[in-house]
Protein backbone atom coordinates (compact mmCIF):
# COMPACT_ATOMS: atom_id res chain seq x y z
CA UNK A 1 0.00 0.00 0.00
CA UNK A 2 2.70 2.65 0.15
CA UNK A 3 3.44 2.48 -3.31
CA UNK A 4 0.59 4.83 -3.32
CA UNK A 5 -0.27 8.21 -2.46
CA UNK A 6 -3.60 10.07 -1.89
CA UNK A 7 -4.86 12.55 -4.68
CA UNK A 8 -7.53 15.52 -4.24
CA UNK A 9 -10.96 15.27 -5.84
CA UNK A 10 -13.02 18.12 -4.65
CA UNK A 11 -16.21 17.11 -7.13
CA UNK A 12 -16.45 14.05 -5.20
CA UNK A 13 -17.79 16.55 -2.06
CA UNK A 14 -21.27 17.84 -1.42
CA UNK A 15 -19.18 21.18 -1.13
CA UNK A 16 -17.03 20.78 -3.62
CA UNK A 17 -13.98 21.18 -1.73
CA UNK A 18 -12.73 18.06 0.34
CA UNK A 19 -11.99 18.25 3.92
CA UNK A 20 -8.67 15.69 3.79
CA UNK A 21 -5.89 18.41 2.65
CA UNK A 22 -3.46 16.88 5.27
CA UNK A 23 -3.28 13.55 3.78
CA UNK A 24 -2.44 14.84 0.00
CA UNK A 25 0.48 14.12 -2.21
CA UNK A 26 1.26 11.86 1.03
CA UNK A 27 2.03 7.90 0.98
CA UNK A 28 -0.82 5.57 2.12
CA UNK A 29 1.28 4.52 5.66
CA UNK A 30 -0.87 2.01 7.16
CA UNK A 31 -4.64 0.94 6.86
CA UNK A 32 -5.36 2.78 10.95
CA UNK A 33 -4.43 6.45 9.10
CA UNK A 34 -7.07 5.11 6.60
CA UNK A 35 -9.25 4.31 9.15
CA UNK A 36 -9.02 7.46 11.12
CA UNK A 37 -10.26 9.69 8.34
CA UNK A 38 -13.95 7.93 9.19
CA UNK A 39 -14.42 7.74 5.11
CA UNK A 40 -15.18 5.09 3.05
CA UNK A 41 -14.13 5.80 -0.61
CA UNK A 42 -10.10 7.35 -0.95
CA UNK A 43 -8.62 8.38 -4.52
CA UNK A 44 -4.88 7.49 -4.91
CA UNK A 45 -2.02 7.27 -7.44
CA UNK A 46 1.33 5.94 -7.42
CA UNK A 47 3.60 7.70 -5.42
CA UNK A 48 6.45 10.05 -6.30
CA UNK A 49 9.58 11.32 -5.21
CA UNK A 50 8.55 14.05 -3.62
CA UNK A 51 5.39 12.99 -1.89
CA UNK A 52 5.49 12.70 1.99
CA UNK A 53 5.87 9.57 3.96
CA UNK A 54 5.10 10.68 7.45
CA UNK A 55 1.93 8.83 9.31
CA UNK A 56 -1.09 10.96 10.36
CA UNK A 57 -1.89 8.97 14.07
CA UNK A 58 -4.21 10.98 14.94
CA UNK A 59 -6.52 12.83 12.65
CA UNK A 60 -9.83 15.15 13.66
CA UNK A 61 -11.58 17.31 11.35
CA UNK A 62 -12.41 20.10 13.78
CA UNK A 63 -8.96 20.74 13.59
CA UNK A 64 -7.21 23.34 11.23
CA UNK A 65 -6.81 21.70 8.21
CA UNK A 66 -3.68 22.41 5.87
CA UNK A 67 -4.77 25.57 4.01
CA UNK A 68 -3.32 28.89 2.51
CA UNK A 69 -6.51 31.13 4.06
CA UNK A 70 -8.24 28.81 6.31
CA UNK A 71 -11.48 28.77 6.71
CA UNK A 72 -11.26 27.95 10.65
CA UNK A 73 -10.24 29.78 13.24
CA UNK A 74 -6.72 28.59 14.88
CA UNK A 75 -7.13 28.95 18.63
CA UNK A 76 -3.78 30.49 20.66
CA UNK A 77 -3.00 29.26 24.30
CA UNK A 78 -1.34 32.16 24.57
CA UNK A 79 -1.35 35.93 23.25
CA UNK A 80 2.48 36.40 22.41
CA UNK A 81 3.51 36.53 18.65
CA UNK A 82 7.29 37.12 17.55
CA UNK A 83 8.08 38.64 14.83
CA UNK A 84 10.96 38.10 12.71
CA UNK A 85 12.28 39.64 9.23
CA UNK A 86 15.57 39.43 6.94
CA UNK A 87 16.64 36.02 8.53
CA UNK A 88 19.32 35.70 5.40
CA UNK A 89 20.06 31.85 6.55
CA UNK A 90 23.76 31.45 4.79
CA UNK A 91 26.70 30.00 5.10
CA UNK A 92 28.78 33.92 4.99
CA UNK A 93 25.40 36.45 5.47
CA UNK A 94 23.54 34.86 8.52
CA UNK A 95 24.95 36.39 11.89
CA UNK A 96 24.24 33.56 13.83
CA UNK A 97 25.36 29.62 14.32
CA UNK A 98 23.36 27.10 13.04
CA UNK A 99 23.30 24.54 16.37
CA UNK A 100 23.49 26.57 19.40
CA UNK A 101 27.57 26.53 21.62
CA UNK A 102 29.37 27.04 24.52
CA UNK A 103 29.96 30.63 23.66
CA UNK A 104 27.07 31.34 20.58
CA UNK A 105 23.66 30.73 20.58
CA UNK A 106 21.79 30.02 17.62
CA UNK A 107 18.73 32.28 16.70
CA UNK A 108 15.78 30.68 17.47
CA UNK A 109 17.50 30.46 21.08
CA UNK A 110 18.43 33.84 21.27
CA UNK A 111 15.25 34.95 20.81
CA UNK A 112 13.74 31.76 23.34
CA UNK A 113 16.57 33.39 26.23
CA UNK A 114 15.38 36.88 25.41
CA UNK A 115 11.38 35.91 26.14
CA UNK A 116 12.39 33.96 29.25
CA UNK A 117 14.22 37.36 30.75
CA UNK A 118 10.55 38.85 29.55
CA UNK A 119 8.88 36.14 32.16
CA UNK A 120 7.14 35.52 28.68
CA UNK A 121 7.38 30.99 28.95
CA UNK A 122 5.16 30.54 25.79
CA UNK A 123 4.01 32.06 22.54
CA UNK A 124 0.95 31.90 20.28
CA UNK A 125 2.38 31.73 17.09
CA UNK A 126 5.37 33.09 14.63
CA UNK A 127 5.40 35.80 12.19
CA UNK A 128 8.29 35.79 9.50
CA UNK A 129 8.10 38.98 6.99
CA UNK A 130 10.50 37.67 4.29
CA UNK A 131 14.06 37.16 3.49
CA UNK A 132 14.65 33.66 4.83
CA UNK A 133 17.36 33.16 2.89
CA UNK A 134 20.54 35.17 1.12
CA UNK A 135 20.58 33.67 -2.22
CA UNK A 136 17.37 31.49 -2.29
CA UNK A 137 18.93 27.96 -2.23
CA UNK A 138 18.23 24.66 -1.33
CA UNK A 139 20.50 25.02 1.83
CA UNK A 140 19.55 28.02 2.99
CA UNK A 141 15.58 27.37 2.95
CA UNK A 142 16.78 24.03 5.07
CA UNK A 143 18.74 26.36 7.48
CA UNK A 144 15.42 28.56 7.48
CA UNK A 145 13.11 25.26 8.25
CA UNK A 146 15.27 23.89 10.72
CA UNK A 147 14.75 27.05 12.42
CA UNK A 148 11.10 27.16 12.48
CA UNK A 149 11.24 23.88 13.50
CA UNK A 150 13.34 24.12 16.59
CA UNK A 151 10.82 26.87 17.68
CA UNK A 152 8.14 24.60 16.87
CA UNK A 153 9.50 22.24 19.14
CA UNK A 154 10.38 24.71 22.16
CA UNK A 155 7.01 27.06 22.01
CA UNK A 156 4.93 23.55 20.82
CA UNK A 157 3.50 25.57 17.49
CA UNK A 158 1.86 23.84 14.51
CA UNK A 159 2.27 25.08 11.18
CA UNK A 160 -1.00 26.97 10.94
CA UNK A 161 0.44 29.25 13.71
CA UNK A 162 3.29 29.82 11.44
CA UNK A 163 2.98 32.85 8.78
CA UNK A 164 5.57 33.74 6.31
CA UNK A 165 6.08 35.66 3.42
CA UNK A 166 8.84 36.15 0.47
CA UNK A 167 11.10 38.68 0.29
CA UNK A 168 12.96 39.35 -2.89
CA UNK A 169 16.18 37.54 -1.60
CA UNK A 170 13.58 34.35 -1.78
CA UNK A 171 12.90 34.74 -4.98
CA UNK A 172 16.01 34.45 -6.49
CA UNK A 173 15.17 36.59 -9.75
CA UNK A 174 19.07 37.50 -10.41
CA UNK A 175 21.97 35.67 -9.14
CA UNK A 176 23.04 38.47 -7.10
CA UNK A 177 19.55 39.28 -5.40
CA UNK A 178 21.22 41.22 -2.30
CA UNK A 179 22.07 44.05 -5.02
CA UNK A 180 18.92 45.98 -5.38
CA UNK A 181 19.69 47.57 -9.06
CA UNK A 182 20.81 44.67 -10.93
CA UNK A 183 17.85 43.80 -12.99
CA UNK A 184 16.48 40.64 -13.09
CA UNK A 185 18.26 37.82 -15.25
CA UNK A 186 15.48 34.95 -14.55
CA UNK A 187 11.88 35.64 -14.87
CA UNK A 188 9.03 31.91 -14.12
CA UNK A 189 8.70 29.56 -12.25
CA UNK A 190 11.92 28.39 -11.67
CA UNK A 191 13.25 31.21 -9.85
CA UNK A 192 10.43 30.58 -7.48
CA UNK A 193 10.34 26.63 -7.52
CA UNK A 194 12.68 26.46 -4.16
CA UNK A 195 10.45 28.92 -2.11
CA UNK A 196 7.34 26.99 -3.19
CA UNK A 197 9.13 23.85 -2.08
CA UNK A 198 9.71 25.40 1.25
CA UNK A 199 6.28 26.68 1.59
CA UNK A 200 4.52 23.09 0.59
CA UNK A 201 6.86 21.56 2.99
CA UNK A 202 6.19 23.70 5.89
CA UNK A 203 2.11 23.68 5.13
CA UNK A 204 1.56 20.52 3.17
CA UNK A 205 -0.21 22.68 0.69
CA UNK A 206 0.64 24.07 -2.32
CA UNK A 207 0.75 28.04 -2.32
CA UNK A 208 -1.39 30.23 -4.53
CA UNK A 209 -0.34 31.96 -7.71
CA UNK A 210 0.64 34.85 -5.80
CA UNK A 211 2.05 33.35 -2.90
CA UNK A 212 -0.27 34.76 -0.30
CA UNK A 213 -1.75 33.48 2.63
CA UNK A 214 -3.58 34.13 5.56
CA UNK A 215 -4.96 33.07 9.32
CA UNK A 216 -7.83 34.10 11.45
CA UNK A 217 -6.42 33.69 15.33
CA UNK A 218 -8.72 33.24 18.48
CA UNK A 219 -6.54 35.53 21.59
CA UNK A 220 -7.45 33.63 24.86
CA UNK A 221 -8.69 37.43 25.99
CA UNK A 222 -11.14 37.07 23.28
CA UNK A 223 -9.56 38.81 21.05
CA UNK A 224 -10.15 37.72 17.09
CA UNK A 225 -7.19 38.53 15.17
CA UNK A 226 -6.56 38.25 11.49
CA UNK A 227 -3.51 38.50 9.75
CA UNK A 228 -3.07 38.64 5.60
CA UNK A 229 0.37 37.34 4.74
CA UNK A 230 1.30 39.56 1.03
CA UNK A 231 3.97 38.82 -1.68
CA UNK A 232 5.23 42.11 -2.36
CA UNK A 233 8.17 40.70 -4.79
CA UNK A 234 5.71 39.85 -7.60
CA UNK A 235 7.33 42.22 -10.12
CA UNK A 236 8.97 39.94 -12.79
CA UNK A 237 7.85 40.16 -15.88
CA UNK A 238 10.50 42.03 -18.08
CA UNK A 239 13.69 40.54 -17.87
CA UNK A 240 16.82 42.56 -17.73
CA UNK A 241 14.38 45.56 -16.39
CA UNK A 242 13.08 44.82 -12.77
CA UNK A 243 14.63 42.84 -10.27
CA UNK A 244 11.37 41.28 -9.12
CA UNK A 245 10.85 43.27 -5.87
CA UNK A 246 8.30 46.08 -5.16
CA UNK A 247 4.91 45.47 -6.49
CA UNK A 248 1.86 44.19 -5.08
CA UNK A 249 -1.01 44.02 -8.17
CA UNK A 250 -4.29 44.33 -7.63
CA UNK A 251 -4.96 40.72 -8.27
CA UNK A 252 -3.59 39.96 -5.26
CA UNK A 253 -4.87 42.18 -2.87
CA UNK A 254 -8.77 41.38 -4.44
CA UNK A 255 -8.52 37.93 -3.68
CA UNK A 256 -6.80 38.40 -0.23
CA UNK A 257 -9.61 40.54 1.08
CA UNK A 258 -12.00 37.78 -0.86
CA UNK A 259 -10.24 35.05 1.18
CA UNK A 260 -9.99 37.20 4.34
CA UNK A 261 -13.94 37.23 4.39
CA UNK A 262 -12.73 41.23 5.05
CA UNK A 263 -15.25 42.63 2.50
CA UNK A 264 -18.25 40.66 4.18
CA UNK A 265 -20.96 41.84 7.45
CA UNK A 266 -19.60 45.16 8.09
CA UNK A 267 -22.17 45.22 11.34
CA UNK A 268 -20.17 42.70 13.71
CA UNK A 269 -17.72 43.35 15.45
CA UNK A 270 -14.36 43.73 13.68
CA UNK A 271 -11.19 41.25 14.57
CA UNK A 272 -7.35 43.15 14.52
CA UNK A 273 -6.16 43.07 11.16
CA UNK A 274 -2.73 42.88 10.40
CA UNK A 275 -1.18 43.16 7.29
CA UNK A 276 2.62 41.23 6.28
CA UNK A 277 4.35 41.70 3.73
CA UNK A 278 8.14 42.21 2.76
CA UNK A 279 8.47 45.36 0.86
CA UNK A 280 8.07 49.19 2.82
CA UNK A 281 4.69 51.11 2.17
CA UNK A 282 6.03 54.68 3.07
CA UNK A 283 9.12 55.83 3.15
CA UNK A 284 11.76 54.91 5.91
CA UNK A 285 15.46 55.30 4.71
CA UNK A 286 16.29 59.14 5.42
CA UNK A 287 17.31 59.49 2.03
CA UNK A 288 17.33 57.14 -1.58
CA UNK A 289 19.80 57.73 -4.11
CA UNK A 290 18.18 58.40 -7.25
CA UNK A 291 20.16 56.09 -9.65
CA UNK A 292 19.40 55.22 -12.96
CA UNK A 293 18.40 51.35 -12.72
CA UNK A 294 18.38 51.00 -8.96
CA UNK A 295 14.72 50.42 -7.60
CA UNK A 296 13.72 52.67 -4.61
CA UNK A 297 12.58 50.65 -1.51
CA UNK A 298 8.74 51.63 -1.21
CA UNK A 299 6.36 49.08 -3.16
CA UNK A 300 5.45 50.61 -6.54
CA UNK A 301 1.81 50.82 -6.10
CA UNK A 302 2.18 52.04 -2.34
CA UNK A 303 -1.10 54.26 -3.24
CA UNK A 304 -3.20 51.87 -3.99
CA UNK A 305 -1.92 49.25 -1.30
CA UNK A 306 -2.43 52.07 1.51
CA UNK A 307 -6.16 52.66 0.20
CA UNK A 308 -6.49 49.27 0.50
CA UNK A 309 -5.89 48.90 3.93
CA UNK A 310 -7.91 51.75 4.66
CA UNK A 311 -10.84 49.93 3.17
CA UNK A 312 -10.19 46.70 4.81
CA UNK A 313 -9.87 48.74 7.98
CA UNK A 314 -6.57 47.49 8.93
CA UNK A 315 -4.80 48.43 12.19
CA UNK A 316 -1.35 47.42 11.42
CA UNK A 317 1.21 46.34 8.90
CA UNK A 318 4.10 44.80 9.25
CA UNK A 319 7.63 44.58 6.81
CA UNK A 320 11.06 44.32 6.70
CA UNK A 321 13.41 44.80 3.79
CA UNK A 322 16.05 47.20 4.55
CA UNK A 323 17.01 46.02 7.97
CA UNK A 324 16.39 49.42 9.92
CA UNK A 325 13.82 49.66 12.52
CA UNK A 326 11.28 52.37 12.08
CA UNK A 327 7.38 53.05 13.19
CA UNK A 328 5.19 55.27 11.71
CA UNK A 329 1.33 56.21 12.48
CA UNK A 330 -1.45 57.27 8.85
CA UNK A 331 -4.30 58.44 9.77
CA UNK A 332 -6.16 58.39 6.64
CA UNK A 333 -10.01 59.14 5.28
CA UNK A 334 -12.43 56.31 5.26
CA UNK A 335 -14.94 57.80 3.66
CA UNK A 336 -12.97 59.87 0.58
CA UNK A 337 -13.35 62.40 -0.67
CA UNK A 338 -16.35 63.49 2.39
CA UNK A 339 -12.99 62.70 5.40
CA UNK A 340 -15.62 62.88 7.67
CA UNK A 341 -14.47 59.24 8.99
CA UNK A 342 -10.63 58.48 9.63
CA UNK A 343 -9.36 55.40 10.25
CA UNK A 344 -5.31 54.82 12.22
CA UNK A 345 -2.80 52.23 10.60
CA UNK A 346 0.53 51.34 12.61
CA UNK A 347 3.08 50.75 10.38
CA UNK A 348 6.26 49.13 11.82
CA UNK A 349 9.57 48.18 10.32
CA UNK A 350 11.74 45.46 11.93
CA UNK A 351 15.31 45.71 11.35
CA UNK A 352 17.43 42.55 10.29
CA UNK A 353 16.69 39.80 12.85
CA UNK A 354 20.13 37.23 11.36
CA UNK A 355 21.52 39.19 9.32
CA UNK A 356 25.63 39.62 9.11
CA UNK A 357 26.98 42.96 10.59
CA UNK A 358 27.97 44.20 6.90
CA UNK A 359 24.41 44.31 5.99
CA UNK A 360 23.12 46.57 8.40
CA UNK A 361 23.65 50.22 9.40
CA UNK A 362 25.62 50.02 12.97
CA UNK A 363 22.89 48.55 14.68
CA UNK A 364 22.27 44.61 16.29
CA UNK A 365 19.64 42.00 14.92
CA UNK A 366 16.29 42.82 16.27
CA UNK A 367 12.87 41.21 16.45
CA UNK A 368 9.38 41.89 17.73
CA UNK A 369 6.57 41.00 19.64
CA UNK A 370 3.09 41.75 19.68
CA UNK A 371 1.39 41.07 23.02
CA UNK A 372 -2.44 41.64 23.45
CA UNK A 373 -4.07 41.87 26.87
CA UNK A 374 -7.57 42.91 27.99
CA UNK A 375 -6.38 46.86 27.59
CA UNK A 376 -4.92 46.28 23.60
CA UNK A 377 -2.32 45.98 21.58
CA UNK A 378 1.27 46.45 22.11
CA UNK A 379 4.07 46.40 19.57
CA UNK A 380 7.91 46.28 21.03
CA UNK A 381 11.21 45.70 19.04
CA UNK A 382 14.20 44.50 21.07
CA UNK A 383 17.76 43.53 20.11
CA UNK A 384 19.65 40.24 19.93
CA UNK A 385 22.68 39.02 19.26
CA UNK A 386 24.57 35.54 18.95
CA UNK A 387 27.18 36.36 22.03
CA UNK A 388 23.98 37.44 24.27
CA UNK A 389 26.68 40.40 24.58
CA UNK A 390 23.33 43.53 24.99
CA UNK A 391 22.54 44.01 28.23
CA UNK A 392 18.40 42.65 28.58
CA UNK A 393 18.28 46.67 29.40
CA UNK A 394 19.74 48.19 26.75
CA UNK A 395 17.39 45.62 24.15
CA UNK A 396 14.31 47.89 23.69
CA UNK A 397 14.62 49.21 20.63
CA UNK A 398 11.30 50.75 20.45
CA UNK A 399 6.85 49.60 21.88
CA UNK A 400 4.16 51.24 21.23
CA UNK A 401 0.09 50.73 22.30
CA UNK A 402 -2.33 50.27 19.29
CA UNK A 403 -6.06 51.36 19.37
CA UNK A 404 -8.35 48.60 20.55
CA UNK A 405 -10.34 46.85 18.49
CA UNK A 406 -13.99 48.58 17.76
CA UNK A 407 -17.37 48.51 15.44
CA UNK A 408 -16.42 48.07 11.45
Amino acid sequence: MQNWSYVRIDEFFETKKSVFEAFYNKQLTSFKELRNQDRTIWFIRPKIRTDGVHEIHVYDRSKTVPSNFSDQVVQLHTPNLPWVSDLHFSDDNHDFPRDPGKSLTNLSEAIRHDLEHLEIKSIGGLLISGDLTWRGQSKEFEWATKFITDIQSWAKLTASQVLVCPGNHDLAFSKEPWAKGVPATEVGEASVAEYKQFYEHLYEVKPTSDLACGRRFWIPDGEMVDIASLNSSVLQQIPDAFQGQGFLGATQLREVTEAMKWSQDRRRTKAFRISMLHHHVVPILYREHPDVGTAASVVYDAGAFMRWLVENEVDLVLHGHMHLPALVKERRALDYPKQERWHEITIAALGSSGVSANHRPNQPNSYGLIEFTRDGVRLSVRYISADEAIPFDQRLVYSTALPKNKQC
